[in-house]
């Protein structure tokens, strides 16, 4: 019994931390997709920094209208798009990227189909800590 124990791995637990909020403003934009033509374009980046040993990072925007269309794109330290979310008529979007690299990355929310808009975002780390018998 006591061998087995000594192998059986370091059992962990997952640790959820807050990053800093933020708000920003995505100003008008109409896409005709049916033509593929773009008429009015906004968008609005946001950087944050995620620390290093995350297992998780979990992106979210609100902007509590269906009516208005944003989505969602996360670029990772070196510029890569890593994660896009594009659901719609919601009221938000949202992106998990497994094993994020530490550092600076870009948020974007675009306009697809809004009004000037106003919206939160938030993220969060996932972080795998071992448990103490």
């Amino acid at each position: 019994m006591r061998k087995a124990t000594e192998t059986a791995g370091t059992r962990t637990t997952t640790v959820t931390t807050a990053l800093p909020g933020w708000s920003g403003n995505v100003g008008l934009s109409v896409k005709l997709p049916v033509l593929d033509v773009t008429l009015v374009e906004a968008s609005h980046t946001h950087n944050l920094v995620v620390p290093a040993g995350a297992n998780a990072l979990r992106i979210a925007t609100s902007w509590g209208n269906p009516a208005l269309d944003l989505d969602l794109f996360v670029y990772d330290p070196s510029g890569n798009l890593v994660g896009t979310s594009a659901n719609g008529t919601s009221t938000g979007e949202s992106v998990s990227v497994p094993r994020p690299t530490a550092g600076t990355w870009r948020v974007q929310l675009k306009g697809f189909l809004n009004t000037p808009t106003s919206y939160t975002g938030t993220a969060q780390v996932d972080t795998l800590v071992p448990v103490t018998q």
